[in-house]
């Protein structure tokens, strides 16, 4: 079996001697709410409402944990997932609120959900490339890359730019 020459990954992510990581996308954290919760900053909604825990052996689940430890963020959790879109489908049903990267609640994602942005600015996780720094397809990596980082600009952001919290709803065009 051949080695691979690559792997996408999402941070934080310590890279052993060897290995080279290029980030191609520094992926917002958003807070997730119920549609029409009531809170105006995120800590209300996250102290007021059962918490949601992504399953703490993930990296970012590891960073939203100390995040809210930095900032004496105290919540109340009710449970642990370790999927993204079941946090948000549990979130969007009224079970809690939770803290998950943006790209987990945009389209083709089809639900609605309050986001606010966790922290100003967004407390935001890596997502690169791995590979070996001998890899002999290095160049091939190098162009996905090149590709990926073209392509993984933001999909343009769906919040109310006027509203002063940026409070908003999120949704898709589709219904579930």
């Amino acid at each position: 079996m051949a080695p691979i020459d690559a792997a996408i990954v999402s941070g934080p992510i310590e890279v052993g001697s060897g290995f080279n990581l290029s980030t191609f996308l520094n992926e917002p954290l958003m807070v997730v709410a119920p549609p029409g919760t009531d809170g105006r900053s995120e800590r209300e909604m996250l102290e007021s409402y059962p918490f949601i825990r992504f399953e703490r052996n993930v990296p970012v689940a590891r960073m939203i944990e100390s995040e809210l430890a930095r900032r004496h963020i105290d919540v109340a959790i009710e449970m642990e997932i370790d999927s993204l879109q079941a946090i948000v489908l549990m979130v969007a049903h009224g079970l809690g609120v939770s803290v998950v990267p943006k790209l987990a609640i945009q389209d083709p994602f089809p639900i609605k959900v309050k986001a606010l942005p966790f922290g100003d600015p967004p407390l935001t996780r890596p997502v690169g490339i791995i590979e070996r720094s001998s890899n002999p397809k290095g160049h091939i990596v190098q162009a996905l890359f090149e590709k990926l980082k073209q392509h993984s600009e933001m999909p343009p952001d769906r919040f109310d730019k006027t509203a002063a919290s940026t409070n908003a709803l999120v949704s898709a065009d589709r219904p579930i």
